[in-house]
């Protein structure tokens, strides 16, 4: 499977005008709110669209698949992760830690939620990683993400959009396009 691109009736002129961050939330948007991605069956983390990413990240099917989800809407965007050319890569992309070292690593790591950016939980062995849709003024922000649901699930079974409060994440990784 492949995600329709350019994405939700966008022209080809308007997908190549918008920068990295802006193309991979249009991709997650498409994901999320058009195809309504789910596991198949719930709580198997599998299914078509699900062994998709994780083929993508280069991983086995059945695996946790947030980052994964990630690691395709920024490839379908335009920017290889595995590429020297990105910093050194993301070593690992299934991996929220190897994303978070990534970041760290390359400067593109901040305690700020900007439109774009990626969110990283990552304390005490608990990992998730989503795209910053939105940033409230109340110290919330609104995220697309993978292998959740609506009631909060970091383990859920669905692309969904969730709004999450700034303390309650590691951080955030900006994608290294200034």
């Amino acid at each position: 499977m492949k995600v329709k691109i350019p994405p939700l009736n966008l022209s080809e002129a308007e997908w190549k005008a918008l920068r990295l961050p802006e193309r991979a939330l249009q991709v997650a948007a498409q994901l999320c709110d058009v195809d309504r991605v789910q596991e198949e069956p719930r709580g198997s983390n599998r299914g078509a669209w699900i062994d998709t990413f994780l083929t993508y990240a280069r991983t086995d099917p059945g695996q946790a698949w947030c980052a994964a989800f990630v690691t395709y809407c920024v490839g379908m965007a335009g920017k290889n992760v595995f590429s020297e050319s990105y910093g050194k890569g993301v070593r690992y992309p299934a991996s929220v830690v190897s994303w978070v070292e990534w970041a760290r690593a390359a400067g593109n790591w901040s305690r700020t939620p900007r439109r774009g950016r990626l969110f990283a939980i990552a304390v005490s062995g608990e990992t998730h990683i989503g795209l910053v849709a939105g940033v409230g003024s109340d110290g919330t922000f609104s995220t697309i993400e993978g292998n959740s649901n609506v009631d909060g699930s970091r383990e859920g079974y669905e692309v969904c959009r969730r709004v999450r409060s700034v303390a309650s994440v590691s951080g955030f990784i900006d994608l290294g396009v200034k």
